[in-house]
């Protein structure tokens, strides 16, 4: 610091610099899962349109072996564009989804699915990173609740429902999850771009490379 700048303006008040938050421009992830051995690859991609996320599946459900890997595009907002999964063990288990961006969802042949009606979000069951969408596209205040309407696929089942959940920011880097359909519940460890870190029981993340810009 110029300590004679000082000396000569005894009463001007230096102003702090602002921190600027630098964001996510890609990453590799692995999550392991608790409740049965699978194991997931996660990249994350910033695209001329906004982002990309990419998931590869493999592992045991209920002593039955699945592979799958899911694309979900996003606008700069995190709003979902696209979702397309597809399973790696049955050619015949594929789900292409479109959103306009306000709750209006068309399948791969251009038919409105007037179920899924209201839905911003999508839930895919066998992966954690999912639950980032609504961490990143809304706005929180600590200990106020948000309910949303997803887009919830299970998987292997590949079964799509629409079904309402409810979070809430608990304190910095946790979220509270709940199922308001069946009355699950968790605490959600995250990361400063709301990647799951934790989720009790549920998912451990073994490793994590980011590029922020």
């Amino acid at each position: 610091m110029d300590t004679a700048l000082i000396t000569q303006a005894p009463d001007r008040k230096l102003a702090p610099k602002k921190r600027r938050l630098k964001h996510m421009q890609q990453a590799s992830l692995v999550w392991a899962a608790e409740k049965w051995p699978a194991t997931e690859l996660f990249q994350f991609f910033t695209t001329a349109d906004g982002y990309l996320a990419t998931g590869h599946m493999t592992g045991l459900v209920n002593a039955t072996p699945f592979a799958l890997e899911y694309k979900i595009s996003l606008n700069p907002h995190w709003v979902i564009t696209a979702a397309h999964i597809r399973s790696l063990t049955n050619v015949q288990q594929t789900i292409g989804l479109h959103h306009n961006g306000q709750g209006q969802w068309e399948d791969a042949d251009g038919h409105l699915l007037s179920r899924l009606q209201g839905c911003m979000d999508v839930d895919i069951s066998l992966t954690p990173f999912t639950n980032t969408l609504p961490i990143r596209r809304l706005h929180w205040q600590e200990g106020v609740p948000q309910v949303i309407d997803v887009v919830y696929i299970d998987v292997p089942s590949f079964k799509v429902e629409h079904v309402r959940q409810r979070y809430t920011a608990l304190r910095k880097g946790v979220f509270l999850y709940e199922n308001m359909t069946n009355d699950f519940k968790a605490e959600l460890n995250v990361d400063e771009h709301g990647l799951v870190i934790h989720y009790p029981g549920v998912y451990a993340r073994v490793f994590a490379e980011v590029v922020k810009d």
